[in-house]
């Protein structure tokens, strides 16, 4: 979907086109090199990892300033493909955790709302509270350690896949398999999401 087809042209302000132009810029850049990354599988190059975590500084700092300038860029404002780069480039914002928080609170009002899909809310509120050394709740954030996925621990790991139902997420047993396939090239179906600390896109 583009950018014409989250707005009608009529109703632009030049100020949020431009906001929209850049965050499809910068969210491309983003994948750009998380592609470099996730190519290499485990065999990670720290000089690209360094190279991602410098796009995520630059993004963030970035995004910071145009919510100061704008307010949050949601769906209603900016389209829903400008407004969920905005929410990848919060997802990736590990680095500062304040922010996260912050968006946190604002992703959660409009999830409530039905503005923001729940495998997005879900994802940043269990990189919130696990960034936090906090147990999330939807299963979604994991480590890849001795080529094992290991998952970060669950509130509720007996119901998490009643928790991811209610997120529009599939059972983890399904995001496990994928994970296996996406890491250690072993034969499954289609991404969902990806694992925290440093491997995540």
């Amino acid at each position: 979907m583009g950018l014409a087809c989250d707005r009608d042209p009529r109703d632009r302000d030049p100020a949020i086109t431009k906001l929209q132009i850049e965050l499809m810029t910068r969210i491309t850049a983003d994948q750009a090199i998380r592609d470099t990354v996730f190519s290499k599988g485990i065999a990670l190059d720290p000089m690209t990892i360094s190279r991602m975590e410098q796009v995520d500084r630059d993004n963030t700092s970035w995004l910071k300033d145009q919510i100061r300038q704008h307010g949050w860029p949601s769906a209603a404002k900016v389209g829903k493909t400008a407004s969920d780069a905005a929410l990848l480039i919060v997802q990736h914002a590990v680095h500062d955790r304040p922010f996260q928080r912050m968006a946190l609170d604002t992703v959660t009002k409009l999830f409530e709302k039905g503005e923001v899909e729940g495998r997005a809310f879900a994802l940043l509120y269990d990189r919130v509270k696990t960034q936090g050394g906090e147990k999330q709740r939807y299963g979604t954030q994991a480590k890849m350690n001795d080529r094992q996925i290991t998952f970060d621990p669950m509130e509720d790991s007996a119901n998490v896949d009643s928790l991811r139902k209610t997120v529009g997420l599939p059972p983890l047993a399904v995001y496990r398999r994928t994970l296996d396939s996406v890491y250690l090239g072993k034969t499954q179906p289609e991404p969902v999401e990806r694992p925290s600390k440093g491997k995540k896109k």
